[in-house]
């Protein structure tokens, strides 16, 4: 106890060499490669005189140094303490992927001590690894090229998780192996994914082991190339999907995962994520769909799927059409005037998405009968007194106020006129004093829109009776093609002798009645 620290470590250094652990526990058995760096603790190392291996030879007795494999070994101990010192073992290992047992040998003068069991020493393993694969997703049947080093006792593949393990999958066949590349075969109607792993069986010895890469590269096969169509919410037949712009539109399908880009008919690309869905992986993806065009020109969106699925490229197909709501538009009106009760068609663009639109007549609901995007006929409510006409959807409205195009063939109207009650002429303008046949009158009153006429007295000749006869209007035959509500243009088709003083009667076309009649005019005007 009285020993100085110093003392002491003299002491220990003089001692016998005791080796205790080589790298780990040498007791539990250790293997290591030429070129490893061991290191050795125990006591009484300062003052070696020597480190060496010592070859061994093992039996179902055990393991002991064989004095007949050659002479020890030396190797040159590094950074030595009394407790420890460092070294690097190079021995004799002629075959590759095999171990030979050694003992450790320190010497220090005439004691030494040997490790109590063997080291497994032997050359260092080739490099065997994937770099990488030009392919990561493949339809089934097709080959997956792969590059890396070590190849040559290659014979399968597994899609795995990287362990020797986990080929709980399919093995697939190699073709056109060399040490540096090799091609995994696929199997028909394949649909697997995972980390590549390729299979080595050593001949004529070892377990099959599994080469990989430096960091895990995923690989898959597909049965085919993604597939989807656009989910209909709300759709008319055809598969159109209608949405506001900037609004999402949902695609549902197959291989889903393996999608790269959206991309419409025109080559534009889509913005897109993948969402989630009820399987583990995604089975649908979300598109944002963009604005209409201000020329109108970009309103319906059709859709292929750029993949990853390579060699070679096959874009993927959806089935259905996105269309962009836009403001209704109209072009023209199938007629001018209406009774309530009665049917008018708007055409025009964008005037209905796959639900029915809303229209009013002078505020009074209408009710439509059938519509496209193209067309709406509706039909004039009870109430209705007056215009305008009011086509509305979820993305707008428009309003018909004129001037309008209808009729066949078509004709320029200054407005929609509402015929809501009894029709009377209250003027009659004659161009001149002295009618001649063929002259226009001018002819004033109200609701004169749903006539055709007016009706004038014919004097009798010879046994003929005096009676009442049409005088039409210019512009045709007034269901369709009227001018205002409160004017009309008649021509005088008849000698102005023929005619004789009387009632100005209307010519028109009683509602229910397909015959146009001559009926009395409640403002009483008389001829001429």
């Amino acid at each position: 106890n009285r020993l100085s620290s110093v003392a002491r470590r003299k002491l220990a250094e003089e001692g016998p060499p005791v080796i205790e652990t080589v790298g780990k526990n040498v007791r539990n058995g250790l293997f290591f490669y030429n070129g490893d760096t061991l290191q050795v603790t125990g006591s009484g190392f300062g003052g070696l005189s020597g480190v060496y291996l010592a070859a061994g030879d093992c039996n179902q007795y055990g393991c002991r140094i064989n004095p007949h494999a050659g002479a020890p070994v030396a190797v040159t101990p590094l950074h030595v303490s009394s407790g420890s010192f460092a070294f690097v073992p190079q021995v004799h290992a002629p075959y590759k992927n095999q171990l030979y047992p050694h003992f450790l040998i320190v010497t220090k003068g005439s004691a030494a001590d040997t490790s109590d069991t063997k080291l497994d020493i032997g050359a260092a393993p080739p490099v065997k690894k994937i770099t990488g694969v030009k392919q990561t997703a493949v339809r089934s049947g097709l080959r997956i090229d792969v590059t890396g080093v070590g190849f040559d006792e290659v014979d399968g593949a597994y899609f795995g998780n990287g362990t020797l393990n986990s080929q709980n999958n399919l093995l697939y066949s190699i073709a056109n192996r060399s040490s540096t590349s090799i091609q995994v075969m696929t199997t028909a109607n394949c649909d697997q994914r995972g980390i590549l792993m390729l299979r080595e069986t050593p001949t004529g010895q070892g377990t099959p082991a599994l080469i990989t890469g430096d960091t895990p590269i995923e690989v898959a096969c597909v049965p085919s190339t993604p597939a989807g169509y656009v989910v209909n919410s709300p759709s008319m037949p055809g598969g159109n999907t209608y949405v506001m712009p900037g609004e999402k539109i949902l695609i549902l399908g197959t291989n889903l995962r393996y999608v790269t880009g959206v991309v419409d008919q025109r080559n534009q690309s889509h913005p897109f994520t993948f969402a989630p869905g009820s399987q583990s992986v995604p089975d649908r993806i979300q598109v944002t769909v963009p604005s209409v065009h201000p020329d109108r020109s970009l309103a319906s969106y059709g859709f292929r799927l750029e993949n990853s699925l390579t060699d070679p490229v096959v874009p993927g197909s959806v089935s259905g059409t996105a269309m962009v709501m836009a403001p209704p538009q109209w072009t023209s009106i199938s007629r001018g005037w209406a009774e309530p009760g009665q049917s008018v068609q708007v055409t025009g663009s964008d005037l209905a998405f796959g639900s029915k639109p809303e229209v009013t007549v002078g505020g009074v609901a209408a009710e439509v009968t059938q519509f496209t995007q193209n067309y709406v006929t509706f039909r004039l409510g009870a109430a209705t007194t007056s215009g305008p006409i009011r086509i509305k959807h979820q993305a707008g409205a428009v309003d018909l106020t004129g001037p309008f195009t209808g009729g066949y063939p078509p004709k320029s109207h200054p407005g929609f006129f509402v015929v809501s009650g009894p029709s009377s002429v209250t003027e009659i303008v004659r161009p001149r004093p002295a009618l001649a046949t063929g002259d226009t009158l001018l002819v004033r009153g109200q609701n004169l829109a749903r006539l055709s006429g007016i009706c004038l007295l014919l004097a009798g000749q010879g046994t003929a009776p005096a009676g009442y006869v049409p005088f039409m209007r210019t512009s045709g035959s007034g269901q369709e093609f009227e001018v205002t509500n409160t004017e009309m243009r008649v021509v005088f088709g008849h000698s102005p002798a023929s005619v004789a003083p009387g009632a100005v009667q209307l010519y028109e076309r009683p509602s229910g009645s397909s015959q146009t009649v001559c009926t009395t005019n409640a403002a009483g005007i008389q001829w001429p």
